[in-house]
């Protein structure tokens, strides 16, 4: 079996020495194809993200949203010095209700202008808000008078704050927070003559914020792994005195990254929690590959040997390492595709491709990299003793 072994990783080296060029040339169409496609994906959550769209649960909400409201709670709150119990404000908080009720995902709501309207619809007939003050007072009056209605969770008991109900179906953080962003713009604009406050708040538009900020701080968590990253292979090359290969080695690390977020956006998934943890994990694991075969290479470097010979004791001694453990781990990972839920099976998956990719990256581009920049070197030697 050791035989075997070393007859493959003989041949392998043998062919990332012989096509460096055409190796690198295909790993960078490769990196352009899988950014193309990866620079679709974008950052997203719901709050049933951990199921699959024919999970009872899911199919249970979604009938819910259907037949009868919302699962999503959202609150536009509003407070000013004065009470909203006038007609023109009353107005005010009816326009910025009916603004949200048109869009679609809004299944229900309430407002004390609702109340309002309902209670003058009880009197005269017509859904619409007392035109005058003194009109309203009156139903104000006559609505107290018999015993008078529930509105402690629309209004405060001193009238200057209340607050419009909201109950949405889950779509996801990116439009929540386009629907946030539209409805200030609404509301500032409704209440422009006021000095009234207002915050668009709620369980769904916190966990929207919330969520966002969380994979946008994982999404920037990578970029500092592989700025340490970089530091490490500063480090460990050090004594070959050259920053070339530092560079060499770091390039390939990025190439597991875009083949993972390109399965992700050819599978119709976003960057969720769930998948962005992920990233970090197999990047680093992809990244101990690395570092066994440039810290082989680094010591056969150091104990005289030439760049061929060193490559190829590399290939033999941390390449049976590299895939033995790689196998491993992708094995181990694999099994998380049997999950149910979908957060646990696409960070089986997604781990698995990366540990893939980071295989051809470590075994083959790095080695035909520091071929192609061995062999550039040395042209570069004979061109200039022959120019002497």
């Amino acid at each position: 079996m050791h035989q075997q072994w070393s007859g493959a990783f003989s041949i392998l080296t043998r062919f990332t020495q012989t096509f460096p060029k055409s190796i690198i040339l295909f790993s960078i169409v490769l990196c352009l194809v899988a950014g193309a496609i990866a620079s679709q994906s974008k950052a997203n959550s719901y709050i049933l993200e951990m199921y699959s769209d024919d999970h009872p649960t899911v199919q249970s909400l979604h009938t819910i949203e259907q037949e009868l409201s919302g699962i999503v709670p959202m609150f536009i709150y509003l407070e000013q010095e004065s009470s909203w119990m006038n007609p023109k404000d009353l107005a005010r908080i009816h326009q910025i209700q009916t603004y949200a009720e048109g869009h679609d995902f809004v299944r229900w709501s309430t407002s004390i202008a609702e109340q309002q309207a309902v209670i003058h619809q009880a009197l005269t007939g017509d859904f619409v808000l007392p035109q005058s003050s003194e009109l309203l007072a009156q139903e104000r009056l006559l609505t107290e008078l018999s015993g008078g209605i529930p509105n402690d969770r629309v209004i405060s008991e001193d009238e200057r704050k209340t607050r419009i109900l909201v109950l949405c179906a889950d779509i996801g953080g990116i439009d929540f927070l386009n629907f946030k962003s539209n409805l200030d713009e609404f509301v500032q604009a409704t209440l422009q003559d006021t000095e009234a406050e207002w915050q668009v708040t709620g369980d769904g538009m916190l966990a929207s914020i919330g969520i966002d900020k969380l994979i946008n701080d994982l999404l920037s968590s990578v970029g500092l792994v592989f700025i340490v990253i970089l530091l490490v292979f500063a480090w460990m090359l050090r004594s070959l005195q050259s920053i070339s290969y530092i560079i060499l080695a770091f390039i390939p690390n990025v190439l597991p990254l875009l083949m993972t977020l390109a399965l992700l956006s050819l599978v119709g998934r976003d960057l969720q929690v769930s998948n962005i943890v992920s990233f970090t994990v197999a990047i680093g694991l992809a990244v101990d590959d690395t570092i066994h075969f440039v810290a082989r290479y680094r010591e056969e470097r150091l104990a005289g040997h030439p760049h061929l010979l060193a490559m190829q004791n590399t290939m033999q001694g941390a390449g049976h390492a590299i895939v033995l453990t790689s196998i491993l781990l992708i094995s181990g990972f694999g099994l998380l595709s049997t999950s149910e839920l979908t957060s646990t099976f696409y960070f089986g998956i997604l781990t698995a491709v990366t540990l893939v990719s980071a295989i051809f990256a470590d075994l083959i581009l790095l080695p035909a990299m520091f071929n192609w920049w061995e062999q550039r070197q040395v042209n570069t030697l004979k061109n200039g003793q022959r120019q002497v």
